[in-house]
């Protein structure tokens, strides 16, 4: 396995496992902060994945860690989604329920039937014990980013709008959010770009 990938991955799960440590810590009182939890527990549970899987020395270990790795990615960008339309405003955002806004979470479970039982997205488990484990993607591949993206795409849109509507106060609560959401996304997609350079390559 690659050592600087090894490193960084470790070194995003001891931070994002203290991140989800100290929001427990200091309490969940509303339901942004439940959200948050959640979207940083899904991060952690990717970041597992990825790990484990470059870990992994056969196709049999491999492959739980594969399907942990895009559980925790697609609910790692619904939490992130929901949470935008909860926090920091006062105000409903396009759900007038709770109950509306749970629905949400049905779209994820169809993601996942195709990715765990649909050959069209996982092709192939490269698995090598002296370089970085590798996957070959199918057609699926394109279409789970893409739903993926509008996920995070609109969360950022609606927590971007909130801020030019905040007073000043509210804007560094913002702030904070933002950059620490961008921080805890960017470690839990690090492994990424090998994914991705082997999809192209093979495509």
């Amino acid at each position: 396995m690659n050592i600087i990938l090894f490193w960084g991955l470790s070194a995003s799960l001891i931070l994002n496992s203290t991140l989800a440590t100290y929001i427990l810590i200091k309490k969940i009182n509303n339901t942004a902060a439940f959200y948050y939890f959640l979207f940083v527990v899904a991060v952690v549970a990717h970041i597992c994945g990825d790990l484990f899987f470059q870990l992994a020395g056969s196709l049999d270990k491999a492959l739980p860690w594969i399907y942990l790795y895009w559980t925790g990615f697609i609910f790692m960008c619904v939490f992130f989604f929901l949470f935008a339309t909860e926090f920091p405003r006062s105000r409903r955002v396009i759900f007038e329920s709770e109950k509306t806004k749970l629905f949400v979470l049905i779209v994820p479970f169809f993601v996942l039937y195709a990715i765990f039982f649909s050959n069209d997205f996982i092709r192939q488990i490269n698995v090598s014990m002296t370089m970085v484990n590798s996957i070959e993607y199918g057609n699926l591949y394109g279409l789970v980013h893409l739903y993926m993206i509008l996920f995070l795409v609109g969360g950022y849109l609606l927590m971007l709008l909130e801020y030019f509507r905040s007073v000043e106060s509210d804007k560094k609560n913002i702030k904070l959010v933002s950059i620490g959401t961008f921080i805890a996304a960017f470690f839990g997609i690090i492994g990424m770009g090998f994914y991705l350079k082997r999809w192209v390559l093979e495509n």
